[in-house]
């Protein structure tokens, strides 16, 4: 029996090197999408879009990935401002 997931996926990423951008693809590819929405926060211009209007920018997403590279314990502080734009109106988070 296979196991897919049929909603829609997102992969949102900040990936200065794309090795984070490569691990979030394989884990949309395991869950058995194909061709998922890329938002790429490594792009100045795209956070400002996300930040601006993040229900825009994730309407459609049902299942968002989000990997980020840890820096000393921390997240980079573009990721944090992204992530406190984020709201999951009452979607589950696993």
């Amino acid at each position: 029996m296979e196991n897919k997931v049929t909603k829609r996926i997102g992969v949102m990423y900040f990936s200065p090197t794309n090795t984070t951008a490569k691990i979030c693809k394989a884990i949309a590819s395991g869950m058995g999408e194909e061709v998922p929405e890329y938002l790429n926060i490594t792009k100045p211009d795209f956070r400002e879009k996300l930040i601006s209007n993040p229900e825009t920018v994730l309407k459609g997403i049902d299942h968002l990935i989000i990997g980020a590279p840890v820096y000393t314990g921390k997240l980079p502080s573009q990721v944090i401002e992204c992530l406190n734009a984020l709201k999951g109106k009452g979607k589950k988070a696993g």
